[in-house]
């Protein structure tokens, strides 16, 4: 039969251990969860996830928010993960969808000792800073952060050292509103990228006029 298919997914569970939702990671790492151009490709070159797969990773459906019952009530929230968190537009459905915080988890094993770890801690921060989250960010070999929505790193671990981090994560009150990004996206790029077309046509029809 068919194989089985795979998701690199965060699953939500109440204490018992039971799984109340789970979201499927949209964007994936090409090479890496999966072969661009498969039919193409397919005959020279394998994803690298087929260490854990006989076939590529599946993406999920959209980036959504899903909703965590606490005790003191639901808390709705986005769960970027990993490679997610360098699309702005991604990461902006999350709060689209209602999400008051974010809830980042990242593999950073990928880049040892270097500087990539906080590079891309760095890139969390600047998630709050457009969509105005708070994000509490976990990774497997650090840095594990608290970042603001006003874009700056706030408690954090060192790389490669077993320890934990515990920090008040404040949820975006509704009062707050949304930010200028989150209400409208990337339009300053999309209207740039129509001007520098408008004006390549009109140097093309010149030049041949």
């Amino acid at each position: 039969g068919d194989p089985p298919r795979v998701t690199d997914s965060a699953f939500l569970l109440t204490p018992a251990g039971v799984v109340t939702d789970r979201y499927d990671k949209t964007q994936l790492v090409p090479f890496g969860e999966y072969l661009p151009f498969q039919d193409l490709l397919g005959h020279f070159l394998v994803a690298v996830a087929r260490g854990i797969a006989t076939t590529g990773v599946t993406p999920g459906a959209a980036a959504r928010a899903v909703e965590l019952v606490l005790p003191q009530g639901r808390l709705t929230v986005g769960v970027p993960i990993c490679y997610e968190l360098l699309f702005p537009n991604l990461v902006r459905r999350f709060v689209r969808d209602g999400a008051e915080m974010l809830l980042a988890i990242t593999n950073d094993a990928w880049y040892g000792r270097t500087g990539a770890p906080y590079q891309f801690l760095a890139i969390t921060a600047l998630r709050g800073a457009e969509t105005g989250l708070w994000a509490a960010r976990a990774a497997n070999t650090g840095a594990a952060a608290t970042t603001d929505g006003g874009g700056r790193v706030g408690e954090q671990t060192p790389i490669f050292e077993r320890t934990w981090l515990v920090a008040e994560v404040p949820r975006r009150e509704a009062a707050q509103g949304e930010t200028f990004y989150v209400r409208h996206g990337d339009w300053l790029p999309a209207r740039s990228a129509a001007l520098v077309l408008g004006h390549a046509i009109r140097g093309a029809r010149r030049s041949h006029g």
